[in-house]
C-alpha cells in the first residue's frame, strides 16, 4: 500500500511540475533570447575593437570570424525587436496590443499546433547555433594561441560570450524537454485557460 501511495505521490508531483513551470525557470527561459542577443552584440563590439586592424584584418581567420559575428549580430537585432514585445502576451493582459503583437497572437498563438511549429523552428535553429558557436570558440582559440603566424587577438572575452550563449541555448532546449508544448503554450498569460 505504501509503495502505491509513493508512486501515486510521485506521479502527482510530476504532473504538477509539468503543468506549471517554476516562475524563476520560466522567466530565465523567456529572457534567454534577449540575454544572448545583448551578449552577442557586446561580443561583436569587443571582437571588432580588438581585431579590426592589420595584420589581423587581412587573415582568413578574421574573415571567417566576421561571418559568424555578422550572423550573430543580425540575429541579435531581430531577436531584440521580437522577444521584448512578447512580454505583453507572456506576462501581461494581452490588451491594447500593437500591430506586431496582434500578428504574433493570431499566427503563432492561435492554438497549440501553431505555437508548437514555432517552437520546433526555434529548436532547429538552436541545435544549429550551438555547434557553430562551439566551433567559433575552438577556431578563435586556435587562431590566437596555437596557429603559427598572424591570427585573431584578444579572443578569450569572445569565447566567454559564446560559452554564455551556448549555456543559455542549452538551457532553453533542456527546459523544452521538461515542459511539453502544452505547458509552454499555457504558461503565456494570453493563452491561459479560463
Amino acid at each position: 500500500v505504501e509503495s502505491s501511495q509513493v508512486s501515486h505521490f510521485d506521479q502527482s508531483i510530476m504532473s504538477q511540475s509539468v503543468s506549471q513551470p517554476p516562475v524563476v525557470a520560466k522567466y530565465l527561459y523567456w529572457s534567454g533570447a534577449t540575454l544572448t542577443s545583448v551578449s552577442s552584440l557586446v561580443g561583436l563590439a569587443m571582437f571588432l575593437r580588438s581585431n579590426l586592424q592589420q595584420p589581423t584584418l587581412s587573415t582568413l581567420d578574421f574573415k571567417i570570424a566576421c561571418l559568424w559575428q555578422g550572423l550573430r549580430g543580425a540575429l541579435s537585432i531581430i531577436q531584440l525587436y521580437i522577444h521584448p514585445q512578447l512580454a505583453k502576451l507572456r506576462i501581461g493582459n494581452a490588451k491594447d496590443l500593437n500591430e506586431f503583437q496582434e500578428k504574433i497572437q493570431q499566427k503563432r498563438l492561435k492554438n497549440v499546433g501553431t505555437f508548437g511549429k514555432a517552437i520546433k523552428t526555434c529548436n532547429v535553429a538552436l541545435m544549429l547555433l550551438i555547434p557553430m558557436a562551439c566551433s567559433y570558440c575552438y577556431g578563435s582559440y586556435y587562431s590566437e594561441y596555437k596557429k603559427a603566424g598572424d591570427g585573431l587577438v584578444n579572443t578569450m572575452p569572445n569565447i566567454y560570450v559564446e560559452a554564455f550563449n551556448v549555456s543559455l541555448w542549452t538551457y532553453v532546449l533542456v527546459y523544452r524537454i521538461f515542459f511539453d508544448v502544452n505547458a509552454l503554450y499555457y504558461s503565456w498569460n494570453a493563452n491561459k485557460k479560463e
